[in-house]
């Protein structure tokens, strides 16, 4: 039996991580940024990993330090992130905002730190604007924060772990790897698509799904009876007059009109077409 430790967990298992969230456009929230000036302003190379159940790992990248990352060996793009460092107003808590690298554009001298350093002295309301990819951020200064430098070196050290236990170490790799994998096997099908005919797709079996469709007939057509041998030819006779009436044969090379409901004309196709 595979057994690891307590400590251990934090490598492989889902992270409760304290990172930000905003749920739905037009959401704010007040928090402040847990930076003094532009050189505590760190960024990270790790890789981005999505299981079938669209969690995100991610896993830091150490090709510059060894030269022998397991997940660039498997050609894993790298991502370059900035887990920003704030605390959230709203319960007061640290936490960690996971965003592309450029986010320091934001808070660098040409940002917020034009007008506020330390940036931790200020105060900032976030305003989510859209959904998903359309997702976009505001930002206003509201005031001083009142932060003191001690508990700012207080916060900053509770940010610093979230962080270590969030990004997890390049040796999990294979780990996670596996944890993706395994993730496959419960996965949602995707919904089959429609045939080129519009026809719904047919299901497998089980309660509540349709009957199996013959295919050996044209549209609304019931199954063709087994071919019955055809009767000798029959002397060359007189040309006359054509018989009509229900029940007579139709005159020769001429299409069957009269055929029962259900039954396919002649020529009809003896296969289902294919999309």
């Amino acid at each position: 039996m595979g057994v690891y430790s307590a400590s251990d967990a934090k490598k492989y298992e889902f992270q409760a991580a304290d990172t930000f969230r905003m749920e739905k456009s037009g959401d704010r929230k007040q928090v402040v940024f847990l930076y003094a000036g532009e050189d505590t302003l760190d960024r990270y190379r790790c890789h981005r990993i999505q299981n079938a159940k669209f969690y995100t790992y991610v896993v830091d990248c150490n090709q510059n330090e060894t030269g022998a990352c397991p997940a660039c060996a498997d050609n894993v793009p790298t991502s370059n992130r900035m887990f920003v460092k704030m605390l959230d107003l709203t319960d007061n808590k640290v936490v960690i905002w996971d965003r592309a690298a450029s986010f320091a554009k934001q808070l660098d001298n040409n940002g917020f730190m034009h007008y506020f350093t330390p940036l931790y002295k200020q105060k900032y309301e976030i305003t989510k604007n859209g959904e998903k990819i359309n997702t976009t951020y505001s930002f206003q200064s509201i005031g001083d924060s009142g932060i003191s430098e001690e508990e700012y070196k207080a916060y900053l050290a509770k940010a610093d772990q979230i962080i270590a236990d969030y990004v997890r170490s390049a040796d999990s790799y294979e780990e996670v790897k596996k944890r993706v994998e395994a993730s496959k096997v419960g996965a949602v099908e995707p919904t089959p698509t429609a045939s080129a005919w519009g026809a719904p797709p047919q299901t497998q079996g089980g309660w509540g799904t349709p009957a199996p469709q013959p295919n050996n007939g044209g549209w609304g057509a019931q199954p063709s009876a087994p071919a019955q041998p055809s009767a000798p030819a029959p002397a060359p006779v007189q040309p006359s007059a054509p018989q009509t009436g229900w029940g007579q044969p139709a005159p020769q090379a001429q299409p069957a009109n009269n055929a029962p409901w259900g039954n396919a004309p002649q020529g009809a196709w003896t296969q289902n077409p294919q999309g």
